[in-house]
């Protein structure tokens, strides 16, 4: 029988944390889904861990060579065969009712396709800060404006599995370390993202973590997205702006360029949307910082 859920968990030499990352799946309320873990050449005893469960539930594969995420990732697409696809990282623990809560919104809100929620942030020094993320799917269309963090925490979102049949989407290889947020990009066109308000999932911060190691590479990948995205909706090469942050992208549009950009938006967010998206990026990257330079030229004096 098919399951409503598959929950798609990539693990590479996670012997430390993997048992708290499965267990957190078995112990879900929701009980109608698949657990489809993913070896990817692991060195360490991930392999032997993940072998001691005997719950039917879980389905195991092992890639032949160390692949790397991406191509873990889009093997584990193929391979899910639930209605809903749910990310998790074997180094991070879900809440008990995350799988039921999810479900009920995706059940009760067609319209979107890929919904994450916050995430309580943890280390071996205990409980950090909750992580937000916008719950708007027309602010989320246009957040490659500035570009300044992920849309969506990847570990702990719900996808649509349909939207990849349908549309043969699948992670890029052309962004390593910031596949996630490319993908977000593309889905977007097809769908609308979202977030729960509340935290569902404990993001494990530990010095090994793609966050700790590659957090500058995923910064420049983020800008490579944005522009694309900025080419894409203004149609033009936009070659001068290459290596600028998306903020500075956004800066130094010229006023066509810039109209450009809003007509796209309003045929994808529509206009009031776009006004309003549109309105507030030029307050924050252009009036805002000539007042704060006021403010403290002002201090000096």
């Amino acid at each position: 029988m098919t399951p409503n859920v598959s929950v798609l968990l990539p693990v590479y030499n996670c012997e430390a944390y993997v048992t708290e990352a499965i267990d957190s799946i078995l112990g879900q309320t929701f009980k109608d889904f698949e657990l489809v873990i993913i070896n990817d050449g692991s060195t360490d005893s991930s392999e032997e861990i993940i072998l001691s469960y005997s719950d039917h539930r879980i389905r195991y594969e092992k890639n032949a060579l160390n692949s790397g995420i991406i191509t873990t990732l889009n093997r584990g697409l193929r391979l899910c065969r639930g209605k809903y696809i749910a990310r998790m990282d074997a180094d991070d623990i879900s809440y008990p009712t995350r799988l039921q809560k999810q479900v009920d919104f995706l059940d009760s809100h067609s319209e979107i396709g890929v919904l994450g929620s916050a995430v309580q942030c943890f280390s071996s020094s205990g409980l950090g800060e909750i992580m937000c993320y916008e719950t708007n799917p027309h602010k989320l269309f246009s957040s490659f404006l500035f570009a300044e963090s992920s849309m969506l925490a990847h570990p702990a979102v719900m996808m649509r599995r349909d939207l990849f049949l349908a549309n043969d989407i699948q992670y890029s290889d052309s962004y390593l370390h910031a596949e996630d947020y490319s993908l977000w990009n593309e889905l977007k066109y097809v769908s609308q993202l979202s977030n729960l308000e509340e935290p569902l999932l404990l993001y494990r911060l530990h010095g090994d973590s793609i966050s700790c190691s590659f957090c500058q590479a995923q910064t420049e990948a983020r800008a490579k997205i944005a522009l694309s995205e900025y080419k894409k909706l203004i149609r033009e090469d936009l070659h001068e702006y290459e290596n600028m942050s998306a903020k500075d992208i956004f800066v130094h549009l010229k006023i066509r360029q810039l109209n450009k950009l809003f007509w796209a938006l309003t045929r994808n967010i529509g206009l009031s949307n776009a006004m309003i998206l549109i309105f507030n990026s030029l307050l924050k990257a252009k009036v805002f910082p000539i007042i704060i330079k006021l403010k403290n030229s002002l201090k000096r004096r």
